[in-house]
């Protein structure tokens, strides 16, 4: 409390102190919105289709700030996706080429984007077709 002040005025908080503090609440497991984001599924309803399809498996915890059950994706989840998906901002980094020379090569090769049905996840491929096309 700063006492040269009145009010919410005198109340100060060091940021550091805060990130700190909120940190320690943080799950261990990524949102299926963050892990979506950092595979490179821009639209998040992918993901949850996924999710809610079979294909991708998650883990149920409490969000410490709303304190709701949500789905997320934990370590051994994030693994068994990547041993079994990629996505073409993965394949970018992995190989250091654009994904649009990536896409490109892997319409060619007649690899196209996961997909049962008439459902769609996105730009997101089995890992191992892509694997194979990409080593020809």
């Amino acid at each position: 409390r700063n006492v040269q002040f009145r009010g919410y005025q005198s109340v100060h908080v060091y940021h550091d102190e805060v990130a700190q503090v909120l940190a320690q609440d943080l799950p261990s497991a990524m949102s299926l919105e963050m892990f979506s984001k950092t595979v490179g599924l821009r639209n998040p309803a992918y993901m949850t289709r996924l999710v809610k399809d079979g294909h991708v498996a998650t883990i149920e915890m409490r969000n410490p700030r709303t304190k709701a059950l949500q789905r997320y994706i934990g370590p051994a989840e994030a693994a068994a996706f990547h041993d079994r998906f990629v996505t073409l901002r993965i394949l970018s980094r992995i190989r250091g080429e654009s994904w649009q020379s990536l896409s490109s090569k892997l319409r060619d090769a007649g690899v196209a984007p996961f997909k049962l049905g008439d459902t769609d996840y996105g730009n997101i491929f089995l890992k191992n077709d892509v694997q194979k096309a990409l080593s020809e």
